[in-house]
């Protein structure tokens, strides 16, 4: 700890602070020896000690904040304004503030900019499955930027205002791997965005379950078969994900489905509470969909979800085979053409 403080100090204005305590010496030097003396000459040295207080104060903070991990945000923002998501960049910077972070002596000292750690493409995608394939190794690889920007062990707070689809997608390449914590977005109010998942509060034994662990019986969410394709020779099952407050719109892909499997939420039908267990949700359907792959099953996804949990779920699949993904593009009133989680 000693060592990386004192790493810190050097970096953060090193000649500013040698300035000031040098003044502050001379100040205190000057007082002493001036005869008779004189309480004025006190004033300058308290505001020197103050500033150097001060720094020493920030450093501080900088130094248990950044001990273990350097928290970091990451946004991805697609679709949007540029005036939208600049007003979004600024509510997240706030929400990083209120949580107690030294944010701006983070960004200082490990010079990031918006830049770094904000992706953003006002375009929509399209129909064709490379262009979302593009998309999410794009925004991969400007991840991995702002990751070799980082010396130390980033933890990342996760801004989303994308597709369900991309976020499982992006969680599936990326959010495996690192420790995260994944915002909601609640709407337009005071404080807008609500920590869904993070994976500080999860231990090394709860993490493996989660990764690994099949659930018998599933308590938060509710399985509806429908009947898919009769003369369908077929391995394959279609999978419907209803876990927001508007249904995905019919008919669904045409995939030559044997099997349709409808899941939604087992308390209420619509929008996920923000107090609810959102990572219990997360696990039980990554369950169900692990336990169609265990039978052999070519599984064909619609991910009607938030994007946040969407991340959080694709962080539980990994690049896994045999599961393709959909997207209903509003834009154009059709589903995507179907991509694969290992073609990513």
């Amino acid at each position: 700890m000693a060592k990386h403080f004192f790493g810190l100090l050097l970096k953060e204005n090193l000649l500013g602070f040698l300035l000031v305590t040098a003044t502050t010496v001379s100040l205190a030097i000057q007082a002493y020896l001036q005869s008779p003396f004189e309480w004025i000459r006190v004033l300058p040295i308290a505001f020197t000690v103050a500033y150097l207080g001060v720094h020493l104060r920030n450093v501080t903070r900088l130094a248990k904040q950044t001990y273990y991990a350097v928290p970091v945000p990451y946004c991805v923002c697609l679709g949007q304004t540029h005036d939208w998501f600049e007003a979004a960049l600024r509510q997240q910077e706030q929400k990083l503030t209120r949580l107690g972070l030294a944010w701006p002596d983070i960004q200082r000292t490990y010079r990031l900019h918006r830049m770094d750690w904000a992706f953003f493409d006002e375009h929509r995608l399209g129909l064709e499955a490379h262009a979302w394939i593009e998309k999410v190794r794009e925004v991969s690889r400007h991840f991995e930027h702002l990751t070799n920007r980082i010396p130390s062990q980033p933890v990342y707070h996760v801004f989303l205002a994308a597709p369900g689809t991309l976020a499982l997608a992006l969680g599936a390449k990326i959010g495996r791997r690192i420790p995260v914590v994944v915002y909601q977005h609640a709407g337009m109010v005071k404080d807008p965005y609500v920590s869904v998942f993070d994976t500080e509060n999860i231990g090394s034994r709860d993490g493996y379950h989660l990764l690994n662990q099949r659930i018998p019986e599933y308590k938060r969410i509710e399985i509806q078969t429908i009947e898919g394709d009769i003369g369908s020779q077929t391995n394959r099952t279609l999978i419907i994900l209803d876990l927001t407050g508007h249904e995905l719109r019919k008919p669904y892909p045409a995939c030559g489905a044997h099997e349709i499997i409808r899941v939604r939420l087992r308390a209420s039908h619509g929008h996920i509470p923000l107090d609810g267990d959102w990572v219990s949700i997360a696990h039980e359907i990554a369950s169900l969909l692990f336990a169609q792959l265990d039978q052999d099953r070519e599984v064909h996804l619609l991910p009607g979800i938030p994007a946040s949990l969407a991340f959080v779920l694709g962080t539980v699949l990994g690049a896994t085979h045999g599961i393709s993904l959909y997207h209903f593009n509003l834009h154009d009133g059709a589903y995507t053409e179907p991509f694969a989680l290992h073609e990513l």
